[in-house]
């Protein structure tokens, strides 16, 4: 562990000098200070809002198609106060929010031994120290939302022992097991590794039951927090436009929820398919329904298209392509079906999504296996309130995308890889959906706790790195991270801090030993 992050964990336990600390952990709910008025919006803003809609106090609202606008955050934002953080997650005061400068926020991340993290957007961290920073502004033009967040990383990505996977030059960093298939690099080279990203950034206009707009935030395709099949928040979010439903739009027999886009996905250095290859064009449709007379339910389908880049870009036709394409030799189909069902009186959601990596030859072959290539994902949640002072919530997830028994007499490839297009699933060397997608086994359980000084999280995960072949037998044929963490949000006056500590022991590590990594990240976001 670096001087640094030991100077950082100290500054933790003295709270008196945090509100003036200059650095710590990313803020975990950006909330305008002055008014408590909510003012963007992500992922840990989302996870609180889906628990008061446990609860019952948020509204029932399909959660299956996020990457919400502004003006529908503040929609989900409830004008109940009888909630932990009644104090800075409310109703916005329309008159209020034209323009808005979102308070600056400063992450570091240290690994001991390995690069370990997931579910951060676009940092990657490394071993040693990564250090990340994001900030910009909001604003509100009649019907038209600007949000500029862009964030800078920096990864010391110091050495580690490598997998040995047949490759040289850029080649041997990349995958350990496939590194001609899929644009996943073990390490992003031999220094340190850094970017500016676009981050959260977006370009929206609401009209009346229809918005549009242009974006390079993360998207969340299906009902899971921690390992959704085809979209999350694993990877940097991607250049793509869209046009979709404003919100839930009633269609009397059923509410839906809906949008189809286009986008730009881009490779790393290491990527298997060079230059000539460096753009995707990635097209793709997603959808909700909440049936009439039941309102805390949902059902939903996705499909994603990975094709080659297209010199004229993207256009309108582009952007409906997934509606009505059919997949050819030169593309990569996924899909996924999912259902969701919140129960308000018991505060509990169960939720799935079934998904598939590869066309069928036909009709027929569909039905013969129509689990050729296919992983499922479970889920569930479970609040307990303590009056409106405290809530405590128990969530677990189970992710298995495993290469099924049919490769006894049908070839199968891991989840999120591709012939056609060696990028596979990913973004910028990470993957789009799952970061156990690949792997093939992720499970996650956790406990977080609200209450009005910030927020507690536990969590055991559990994640299947590489498997060497499709079965067991060899004792050394599966490299699997164990993680045990805890992670506390603490709310200052000047500023939320977060501390985190997280203790990985990832058994047959390149499938040779094992090993251990031990995480740290503090940071802080600077109210204004």
């Amino acid at each position: 562990m670096s001087s640094f992050a030991r100077r950082m964990l100290r500054c933790l336990a003295a709270p008196a000098a945090v509100a003036t600390l200059p650095l710590c952990a990313s803020a975990q709910v950006p909330i305008d200070r002055a008014t408590g008025q909510l003012v963007e919006v992500n992922s840990d803003v989302e996870n609180y809002l889906r628990v008061l809609q446990l609860r019952g106090i948020v509204a029932p609202h399909p959660w299956s198609v996020r990457e919400f606008g502004l003006r529908e955050a503040d929609n989900l934002a409830p004008s109940d106060t009888s909630h932990p953080w009644a104090a800075r997650v409310r109703r916005a005061d329309p008159s209020s929010r034209r323009f808005r400068i979102l308070a600056p926020e400063i992450r570091t991340i240290e690994n001991t031994t390995f690069p370990y993290g997931f579910n951060d957007g676009p940092i990657w961290a490394g071993r040693g120290l990564t250090a990340a920073a994001t900030g910009g502004f909001t604003a509100m033009i009649g019907r038209l939302s600007i949000v500029a967040e862009p964030m800078v990383f920096v990864a010391q990505n110091q050495g580690f022992t490598l997998a040995n996977n047949g490759q040289t030059g850029p080649l041997r960093f990349g995958n350990e097991l496939v590194p001609i298939f899929i644009d996943q690099p073990q390490r992003f080279g031999d220094g340190s590794y850094k970017r500016i990203d676009p981050g959260q950034s977006s370009v929206r206009l609401d009209l009346p039951y229809v918005a549009l707009g242009a974006s390079t935030a993360d998207q969340h395709w299906g009902p899971a927090v921690e390992h959704p099949l085809i979209l999350g928040n694993n990877a940097a979010g991607f250049p793509h436009a869209y046009l979709g439903t404003n919100g839930a739009v009633d269609l009397w027999l059923f509410k839906l929820d809906a949008r189809t886009e286009a986008g730009r996905l881009d490779q790393t250095a290491f990527s298997p398919a060079g230059d000539t290859a460096a753009h995707r064009l990635m097209t793709g449709v997603v959808a909700s329904i909440v049936p009439r007379g039941l309102p805390n339910v949902e059902f939903g389908a996705s499909r994603f298209f990975h094709s080659p880049w297209l010199s004229s870009g993207i256009g309108p036709g582009t952007i409906v392509h997934a509606l009505r394409g059919t997949e050819s030799a030169s593309d990569n189909q996924l899909a996924s079906l999912f259902a969701r069902a919140v129960f308000p009186a018991s505060g509990v959601e169960v939720y799935g999504e079934f998904g598939r990596d590869d066309r069928n030859a036909d009709r027929r072959d569909l039905t013969l296996e129509p689990d050729h290539v296919s992983g499922y994902m479970l889920g569930m949640q479970k609040v307990w309130a303590s009056g409106s002072r405290s809530f405590t919530v128990l969530r677990g997830e189970l992710l298995n995308t495993r290469v099924t028994h049919l490769a006894l007499a049908r070839p199968q490839a891991p989840f999120y890889v591709n012939v056609a297009l060696p990028q596979g699933h990913t973004e910028l060397g990470q993957v789009l959906g799952s970061a156990a997608g690949f792997g093939g086994l992720g499970t996650n359980l956790s406990v977080d706790r609200y209450d009005p000084t910030g927020k507690w999280t536990f969590a055991w995960d559990r994640i299947n790195r590489a498997s060497s072949d499709g079965n067991l037998s060899d004792p050394r044929g599966a490299d699997v991270y164990q993680s045990l963490g805890a992670q506390r949000t603490m709310f200052r006056p000047r500023a939320d801090i977060i501390a985190g500590l997280t203790l990985t022991r990832e058994l047959n590590r390149n499938f040779v030993k094992d090993a251990t990594n031990l995480q740290l990240q503090v940071g802080t976001r600077v109210h204004w």
